[in-house]
């Protein structure tokens, strides 16, 4: 069985060496003329680990990365709102990653500079994948793994209605050793009480930092084109951060730095149609809130292998392995929303209400202790207008700490 893989990013590369080890002929397509470096870093949990490292045979040693130990969330004048320990948590960066996945992979199994265009059909089933520079790619089974703006999923169920951008974030790293050293395995976030601007920074390596500012649209009124439109704006919307930050800010070069738009969209009916698949960005996609994407990349790609593996029949693979994903993509949306409406509205929420951003197993399991509601029993006689005057202090009650009371 010959597989097509379009998208040569985490999704795509995973899901080509977990279907290669299984014997199947793959051939991974890139739009890029090399190696995909566009992206920063991201945080894995132990869960996401555990498939890397069976992908790279037991062996995770040769990904550059930092262990982080602690999470730490702090207001911009350093008052501590929460400090939690962390296990089994490493900071990735994207190309590094990428690179390893492609020494598990052929030369020969993937062609660069194929931006795709549209698919041949034959009796209502995909026989080839076509390419903008006139290639064309016959196979089996068509995976799309193209990203958020993917075009295999606009040719499948029509144009994406994406939600409005009403959070950008900036992403940056810099080479500092005595930051770096005093941010030691701790993920640290700074983040406004009183409006939608936030700054997060993680340790890499003894000399390196990842940092991202996620900001609400309205506070910018330029573009941010250039890099000297991202180092302003930075600069001007962090002032009131501590030293440490406007530190970071200083020391970066901001030619290595992004801008994303952040988005999303509602879940799919279905991640197929017929023999061709999604998986990855192009067939879900949460807010960064979440910090959960490459993680649910390699959850993608690992069930789908499994699936196919069973199954006979291509589609029931297919649905199959929607039916194993749809409960947590659904979950990360909802959480994703739910996150940057706190976000752009920080008055709505206290700082015992604030959600720890970072995701284990593939859930919305957080790293908080789950605990329990407290139930409170109210009684009242109801002709008595003394009684009464307490209703406006339950509702305040049951508005601050809702998630925490059972009110009744």
């Amino acid at each position: 069985m010959k597989i097509v893989v379009i998208g040569g990013g985490v999704a795509g590369l995973a899901f080509g060496i977990m279907m290669i080890k299984k014997g199947h002929q793959i051939v991974i397509n890139e739009r890029s003329e090399q190696i995909p470096l566009k992206g920063n870093a991201f945080m894995m949990h132990g869960e996401g680990l555990a498939i890397l490292k069976k992908l790279f045979n037991g062996n995770l040693e040769q990904i550059p990365g930092g262990t982080i130990n602690h999470f730490i969330l702090k207001r911009p004048d350093g008052t501590e709102v929460k400090h939690i320990k962390m296990d089994d948590w490493q900071c990735i960066r994207r190309v590094d990653l990428i690179s390893r996945l492609i020494n598990y992979i052929d030369g020969d199994n993937i062609k660069y500079h194929r931006i795709f265009s549209h698919f041949l059909y034959k009796n209502e089933k995909v026989v080839a994948a076509v390419f903008e520079n006139g290639d064309i790619e016959y196979g089996d089974i068509f995976i799309g793994a193209d990203g958020c703006n993917s075009a295999v999923r606009q040719e499948l169920f029509g144009e994406t209605i994406f939600s409005p951008v009403e959070v950008q974030e900036i992403l940056g790293i810099v080479k500092n050793k005595t930051i770096a050293q005093s941010l030691k395995n701790v993920f640290t976030k700074y983040q406004s009480a009183e409006k939608g601007i936030s700054f997060g920074c993680i340790p890499f390596s003894e000399d390196e930092i990842i940092w991202f500012s996620q900001f609400d649209v309205r506070l910018c009124s330029s573009s941010l084109k250039t890099k000297e439109e991202l180092k302003k704006f930075s600069t001007s919307v962090l002032k009131d951060f501590p030293t440490e930050v406007t530190q970071i800010i200083e020391a970066t070069d901001f030619s290595n730095s992004y801008l994303w738009n952040t988005k999303d969209f509602e879940s799919l009916a279905r991640f197929h149609k017929k023999n061709v698949v999604l998986i990855g960005d192009a067939a879900h996609l949460a807010l960064p809130f979440t910090s959960a994407g490459t993680t649910n990349a390699l959850y993608d790609a690992q069930q789908l292998a499994e699936q196919l593996d069973k199954e006979i029949d291509i589609e029931t693979a297919f649905q199959k392995y929607y039916d194993a994903r749809i409960h947590s993509v659904k979950e990360h949306l909802a959480l994703g929303r739910n996150l940057k409406y706190a976000f752009l509205n920080p008055e709505t929420v206290n700082d015992d209400q604030i959600v720890i951003p970072l995701i284990k197993k593939g859930t919305t399991e957080s790293l908080e202790p789950k605990r329990k509601k407290i139930e409170i029993l109210y009684f009242t006689d109801p002709i008595c207008s003394t009684c009464w005057s307490i209703q406006p202090h339950l509702r305040k009650l049951k508005l601050n700490y809702g998630k925490d009371l059972d009110l009744n």
